[in-house]
């Protein structure tokens, strides 16, 4: 949709389109990351209001009192799959909004100067017609990330399989479960006859795979150090001044009371640290590394 409308405008002297992206990958419990992109977006565009706001997807209404009340009642056009909205807590940390908290995204219209293009995914009709290709089903696999639209539509998804398929086995891969390589081999290993599939998107970050990997070689490493001791032993009478000091680092270490107790310690961290998505973006943050805004 993007690169359609900014060949529309080029073809009008009059008009230009600027992009923002805003990664909601890397917003996650955290209000501090919202209010940092906010800050960033008002601070190029807050003294040019656009004559026009396109929004992509549900989340981006975590910002409309913030666009009304800098640029005032500009029109918008919110480009979403749901046609309901509710709390922003819920999109920050990308759960699913209860029935009773579902507002119509129509009463946002005259308040906001909102016009809606409803994008339906046909979730149900997908789910009746991957039954219908597949007479003998008896597991679905329904494959998605963890952006808020796929955490609503995983549960619709359950829920279906629950209520109107109550035979058949129900399972949902996501990358905060396996990663790419073990959801590949898990599908070669799928019966084609009696399992239904429906992929709806696998959006990873590629930052906090970066950093896993580096943590886990950071555990190599000691451990390398740990089986290794004996042959620094030899090293620390002929090395050099480097050597020496790493010698000295895997004595204070390494103690022999403490071994165990040290290396189950570092384990214990390295696997918390390698599966639980909030730690790796802590350190990611203190990287500093520019973030990418997507929008």
């Amino acid at each position: 949709m993007i690169s359609t409308i900014t060949r529309f405008v080029a073809e009008d002297p009059q008009l230009a389109v600027y992009t923002e992206h805003m990664n909601m990958m890397l917003i996650d419990d955290d209000a501090a990351d919202l209010e940092e992109f906010k800050s960033a977006l008002f601070e190029r565009y807050g003294a040019y209001p656009p004559r026009l706001l396109l929004l992509l997807g549900d989340p981006a209404l975590l910002l409309k009192e913030d666009f009304k009340r800098v640029w005032g009642d500009i029109p918008m056009v919110l480009c979403a799959e749901k046609d309901y909205t509710g709390p922003d807590e819920y999109y920050l940390h990308k759960e699913v909004i209860p029935q009773a908290e579902r507002i119509p995204m129509t009463e946002l219209a005259d308040p906001y100067n909102l016009v809606l293009l409803y994008s339906d995914l046909y979730i149900r009709k997908n789910v009746e017609l991957i039954s219908q290709m597949t007479p003998d089903m008896k597991k679905f696999i329904f494959i998605g990330d963890e952006r808020f639209i796929n955490v609503t539509n995983e549960a619709e998804v359950r829920e279906i399989i629950r209520k109107k398929y109550p035979h058949v086995e129900y399972e949902y891969l996501s990358p905060q479960i396996l990663p790419i390589n073990l959801l590949i081999d898990s599908l070669y290993r799928v019966d084609a006859k009696t399992t239904g599939i429906l992929f709806s998107s696998w959006y990873i970050n590629a930052h906090l795979q970066v950093i896993q990997c580096l943590l886990l070689c950071l555990f190599l490493i000691l451990l390398v150090l740990l089986l290794m001791e004996e042959w620094l032993v030899v090293m620390y009478m002929t090395g050099s001044v480097m050597i020496k000091s790493l010698y000295v680092f895997c004595q204070k270490c390494l103690r022999a009371d403490n071994r165990v107790i040290f290396l189950f310690t570092v384990l214990q961290m390295v696997c918390r640290l390698l599966i639980t998505k909030p730690y790796c973006e802590r350190i990611y943050r203190l990287l500093c590394v520019p973030k990418t805004h997507a929008f």
